[in-house]
């Protein structure tokens, strides 16, 4: 902001927009890969049985459609 000079000003813009673009660090959003136990061949859709839990777990316990 004390710089009156635009060319000087447009510069160090740049080189500041360099220096992010430069340091920036990537990091994964957190993906949930676990299974669910969902879809027409459950017979009881197990999502949101156990309070504040996210899979549908345990897995041992999950009943299957009969053919």
């Amino acid at each position: 902001m004390r710089e009156q000079d635009r060319g000087k000003r447009d510069a160090i813009l740049h080189r500041i927009q360099q220096l992010m673009y430069e340091k920036v660090m990537y990091a994964p959003i957190y993906e949930l890969g676990a299974l669910h136990g969902y879809g027409p061949r459950v017979a009881e859709p197990a999502i949101g049985l156990i309070v504040n839990m996210a899979a549908a777990a345990p897995y041992e316990e999950m009943r299957l459609k009969s053919k």
